[in-house]
């Protein structure tokens, strides 16, 4: 029995980050990896074009909302599951990306073996906080 692979885009400004993940998601036959982008300008068209599972999205994105973006994505394709990738482990971001629709909120920090199982579980219909973002909610 063969499970079909999860598809992810990322969206960050910081491309050593987004070549990282791609290096790591290739060596996975659960995924495949879709592409990146270093602005929010044409994700919304890569996501009708490349079908993503998961979008792994920066919260800090300069000259961008990423909570807008958020929002339109859930709109636009309500199957598409959002979660924000980011450095940022702070309270109200947290608060605010689930607000907008994100269904995952994980820390660049994180291992990317725990990077990966949270796009699984978020791909599976989960909606999760890696450890380091939950140390951070009161």
């Amino acid at each position: 029995m063969s499970f079909p692979t999860v598809g992810v885009l990322c969206v960050d400004d910081n491309s050593e980050v987004c070549k990282s993940l791609q290096r790591w998601f290739e060596q996975l036959s659960a995924f495949r990896w879709l592409g990146s982008w270093t602005s929010t300008a044409g994700v919304e068209e890569a996501v009708a074009r490349l079908e993503p599972d998961v979008v792994l999205l920066d919260y800090d994105m300069p000259g961008s909302d990423p909570l807008g973006l958020i929002t339109r994505l859930k709109q636009r394709f309500p199957s598409v599951r959002v979660a924000i990738l980011t450095g940022h482990l702070r309270p109200d971001y947290i608060e605010n990306a689930i607000g907008a629709g994100a269904v995952g909120y994980i820390s660049k920090s994180d291992n990317p073996v725990v990077i990966a199982a949270a796009v699984q579980g978020i791909a599976e219909g989960k909606i999760l906080l890696s450890a380091a973002a939950a140390e951070v909610i009161p």
